[in-house]
């Protein structure tokens, strides 16, 4: 309801279906609607003390206040889905993910949650995600990395006050300025795919080596002590109208694969980028199908 509520709204302000900026300005205070994302809920009397089995960060240290980055992988260490996560209270912790993978990350906890006094649930339908770039702190929400915030709307009327101040954006300017910062999020096609240190998650503050066990901590601190990480996330960019997909392979110059596609984003300037997990010994004269790549210096 609150969805259609918005979209409502947001056609009522030009007659028609609502289109942002697809390019982000110079102007502070740009906001997007981030359709894609999703908002879970874990909730319980044990939902921190459980969640410290999971998630890469230590729960312990969860505030209000900020969105940490996180993840969970599988026993293999393999990043099932990453994104950002804050305590609601002494108890219950908020986890912000693509949405592509709720369906996933629902029947990968399932057996979990099952024997636990924890509950997940999907807050999306009842919430507006709704991303700022280059906004100051009063516009409220949570600090998402150097220049993002996000702020969680639950009333149509605190939505529409944030929008009717702002300049807006669509939701692929938004996902650029996450690739431009280096900031890398799961979706579907990438599932289970990449260590987080391939994700650059360990240097992000999104792996904690201290806390306790963790579903796949053994093989993701093994990784991290031997130095045995030999791919890594690389920002790429090219020339030309066309989308590469998340999951493309990226080959080099005899063909071979060197790199797969985790986030990418065009512009209207007919410019393409991308955040790939790479080898690291890959050398320049990348393609990805008919299309050259090039490394951002």
């Amino acid at each position: 309801m609150l969805h259609n509520d918005w979209k409502r709204y947001l056609a009522a302000q030009t007659g028609e279906p609502y289109k942002a900026s697809s390019e982000p300005g110079q102007a502070a205070g740009q906001i997007a609607w981030l359709t894609t994302w999703a908002a879970l809920r874990f909730t319980g009397p044990d939902a921190r003390t459980f969640l410290q089995g999971y998630l890469t960060t230590d729960t312990a240290d969860l505030s209000p206040d900020r969105l940490d980055p996180t993840a969970i992988c599988n026993l293999k260490g393999r990043v099932v889905v990453n994104g950002w996560c804050c305590a609601l209270d002494a108890l219950d912790v908020r986890l912000l993910i693509h949405g592509s993978l709720v369906p996933r990350l629902t029947d990968f906890m399932r057996p979990y949650l099952m024997f636990a006094k924890t509950q997940m649930v999907d807050e999306t339908p009842d919430l507006l995600i709704i991303g700022a770039l280059q906004a100051p702190a009063e516009i409220g929400g949570l600090p998402l990395g150097d220049r993002n915030r996000i702020l969680l709307c639950d009333q149509l009327d605190t939505a529409r006050r944030a929008w009717e101040q702002h300049t807006h954006i669509d939701e692929a300017a938004w996902q650029a300025s996450l690739i431009e910062d280096g900031l890398p999020l799961i979706t579907e096609a990438t599932s289970e795919m990449f260590l987080p240190q391939m994700l650059g998650l360990d240097a992000a503050g999104a792996v904690s080596f201290s806390k306790g066990c963790y579903l796949g901590q053994e093989v993701v601190a093994r990784a991290q002590h031997r130095g045995a990480v030999k791919r890594r996330l690389r920002s790429l960019i090219w020339e030309g109208d066309r989308h590469i997909e998340p999951g493309a392979t990226i080959t080099d110059e005899t063909g071979g694969s060197v790199g797969i596609v985790v986030n990418s984003i065009n512009s209207e300037a007919r410019q393409g980028r991308c955040l790939a997990v790479m080898q690291t010994d890959a050398t320049e004269g990348f393609q990805q199908g008919d299309t050259d790549l090039r490394s951002v210096t």
